[in-house]
């Protein structure tokens, strides 16, 4: 039986927040990385206690000030590192998120303010890839700024 790794990475990974839940039988359990759809969104059940966390933590920072410290955060990541552990695991695949919900794309990109100088997608492809371990792409085509996203 074959198994595979699934890597949610970006931005939101430098608050790292999850709000604990009260009742997670019911309700639908999202982690750090929809930090920003709990900032935005005015229905959200949790929406205070991670904009209360932003304020003490972040107080004045916008959202996207997060992709200069998560490249300041990530200047020793080294791909190779995460690829020995998962093909340890036993895993034969990898999935690394290149952008998720938020629209910041882990690579150079033409579009200003969503993207990160390094390319970590090439890295993390190349190194799979010398060591023998299938990779694959998450990219979401949604996202929490768009007016679709946020009538629900």
């Amino acid at each position: 039986m074959e198994f595979g790794v699934i890597i949610h990475w970006g931005i939101y990974s430098v608050p790292a927040f999850n709000p604990r839940r009260k009742n997670t039988k019911t309700a639908i359990y999202n982690g750090s990385e929809w930090y920003q759809a709990r900032l935005l969104d005015k229905r959200g059940m949790y929406r205070g206690y991670t904009i209360d966390y932003h304020k003490k933590n972040y107080n004045g920072l916008d959202y996207y000030d997060f992709i200069e410290k998560f490249e300041t955060n990530a200047k020793s990541w080294d791909p190779k590192i995460w690829i020995d552990l998962i093909k340890k695991s036993g895993a034969s695949y990898a999935i690394l998120t290149v952008k998720h919900h938020d629209g910041v794309v882990l690579y150079p990109s033409t579009i200003p303010g969503k993207n990160t100088k390094r390319n970590y997608i090439k890295e993390f492809t190349d190194a799979s890839r010398i060591a023998g371990l299938s990779v694959g792409l998450y990219y979401s085509l949604m996202e929490f700024t768009t007016e679709r996203y946020s009538k629900g």
